[in-house]
């Protein structure tokens, strides 16, 4: 009799155990749901790169020049840039 106890017991912390792995796997679906949107800019900006990279070594050098003489103003601009592109996408 003891055994058969035993054995009901395991057998429902079992199902437990199935129900709260089964828990866990919605979850984890909902989070990279959530991941995935978070994440959709990341893709335009990536097809932009891939555009735009064969000419950046043509602009590097002039970039380069650019930030050595005139880098606090380049700064100023690159923030409000950024500050810019954030407000846009906190819009969304």
């Amino acid at each position: 009799m003891f055994g058969q106890t035993r054995l009901s017991e395991l057998r429902a912390r079992k199902e437990l155990l199935v129900v709260e792995a089964d828990a866990h796997r919605q979850l984890l679906a909902l989070d990279a749901q959530a991941a995935a949107h978070s994440l959709r800019w990341l893709e335009p900006v990536h097809r932009g790169w891939q555009q735009v990279k064969p000419f950046a070594w043509l602009v590097a050098p002039v970039a380069g020049f650019y930030v050595a003489r005139r880098g606090r103003s380049v700064w100023r601009w690159g923030l409000r840039l950024f500050d810019i592109g954030r407000r846009i996408v906190g819009r969304r």
